[in-house]
């Protein structure tokens, strides 16, 4: 869950430094995996800015 956080976070800073739009959450409800599950994944943004 770590890893999936830091990538969340890199992801957003990303876009918020290169002034783009941060895409809307999937509805839970309309995500299927075919194999596997899904994980709600939050993360704090302050701690990857300046990276």
């Amino acid at each position: 869950m770590e890893m999936a956080q830091e990538a969340l976070g890199l992801y957003i800073v990303s876009k918020l430094e290169h002034d783009e739009d941060i895409p809307n959450a999937s509805a839970i409800d309309t995500i299927t995996p075919k194999d596997g599950f899904i994980a709600y994944v939050t993360t704090d943004i302050d701690k990857y800015k300046g990276w």
